[in-house]
């Protein structure tokens, strides 16, 4: 059974994000005398306790906010003017989510009580050990096409629907030579285009020259690209990702970034557990490829690099390979930069530039070789 989800507004939800702060409350009962913030020996048990977790909260302010969002971005989201081979310009559309089911923070979820007018403190064993943490989430990932004035869209395109379950582990101290592992995450997937046009259609009309033809090979031979928009394609995987950081710092991932010698890695694949993605046009019609053939793995490599410029004072590269089962006979790769603009010291304008080359650039028609670039912006950060 097909998934069919609304989309359209979806990505402003994920533009309100603000830098969290702590709550006053948690300072206002943290009690440390003068004498313990000079020297740690001449703190009582109690006074140890809360300078550790005043600590914390300096570096992880958002782990001490009992208010931070579980509804935060996922992947990147974007909107960009397009240019694609064989195909129209059009605005595309990139929107992503995920919402926590596990506690975002380390603040407890209830006030426990008030006697005494005493305020809830944080967990001083969730702030220890909070980059050892285990997070369930949802998310759900879009795309869309929207052709102004070059062809109807009937008003956008759908491209792809991924809702999706996750389980999150991640880790502290897990390195080997300059890599650390920062997390490993498994998930239960689907994936579609939210399209109802069954690939192997035929004419049925019995007076018509192509009867009994597949309508695909007929509207391909006719030149109509268009008619390869609405064919269904949808799937359901088990995908195993993990995000790696490479570099001098090893395990310290707060400082692999903005060198040349310093990367973050996110490699991920899929067991297709069940796919509807049979080909009936063109050269490999009825040849029994399948998305698994072109979509198996996918290694992404970014990082972010101070410039010299002021009005652009950092460029974020992103390079992602797709690669599948017939290894580079089929696989596709696209580069991603951000640039953001800043005019003024109170403005900034995420520029972003995208550009994919080979197939897998739709799902309707994934095993077509083609190209596209566009321009645009990127909306909001990434926590992944």
């Amino acid at each position: 059974m097909k998934w069919k989800f609304k989309y359209m507004f979806v990505i402003f939800l994920l533009l309100a994000g603000t830098n969290p702060t702590v709550m006053a409350g948690i300072y206002e009962d943290l009690r440390v005398s003068d004498e313990c913030h000079k020297d740690q020996n001449q703190c009582s048990e109690e006074e140890k306790i809360h300078r550790e977790i005043l600590i914390y909260c300096d570096e992880r302010p958002d782990l001490c906010k009992s208010r931070k969002s579980r509804l935060t971005t996922y992947q990147p989201n974007y909107a960009i003017y397009q240019l694609t081979d064989d195909d129209d310009e059009s605005i595309e559309a990139h929107y992503s989510f995920k919402y926590l089911f596990t506690k975002p923070h380390c603040m407890p979820l209830k006030f426990l009580g008030n006697e005494g007018n005493k305020k809830s403190l944080p967990d001083l064993d969730c702030l220890r050990s909070y980059r050892d943490r285990c997070e369930m989430f949802f998310s759900f990932t879009g795309e869309f096409d929207f052709y102004i004035e070059s062809r109807e869209s009937g008003p956008v395109i759908n491209r792809v629907s991924n809702p999706a379950f996750h389980y999150r582990n991640h880790f502290k101290e897990l390195s080997f030579w300059n890599t650390s592992i920062q997390w490993l995450n498994i998930g239960l997937e689907h994936r579609s285009n939210g399209q109802v046009v069954e690939a192997n259609k035929k004419v049925t009309d019995p007076n018509s020259a192509d009867f009994g033809k597949y309508v695909a090979q007929v509207e391909l031979e006719s030149g109509n690209h268009e008619y390869f928009d609405a064919i269904s394609r949808d799937a359901n995987y088990i995908s195993l990702e993990s995000k790696l950081n490479i570099g001098e710092y090893g395990a310290n991932y707060k400082e692999c970034n903005r060198k040349l010698a310093c990367l973050s890695l996110w490699v991920s694949a899929k067991a297709y557990i069940n796919e509807d993605s049979d080909v009936y046009w063109g050269p490999l019609a009825n040849s029994g490829v399948k998305i698994n053939d072109y979509d198996r793995v996918n290694i992404v490599v970014a990082n972010t690099f101070s410039t010299p410029c002021s009005s652009f004072p950092e460029v974020e590269v992103g390079f992602k390979w797709v690669i599948g089962d017939e290894l580079l006979d089929t696989d596709s790769y696209a580069i991603n930069l951000t640039f953001p603009w800043v005019p003024k010291n109170n403005v900034i304008i995420p520029l972003y530039v995208k550009a994919h080359f080979g197939p897998m650039n739709t799902l309707s028609d994934y095993t077509k070789e083609q190209n596209s670039i566009g321009f645009g912006l990127k909306l909001g950060p990434v926590d992944n």
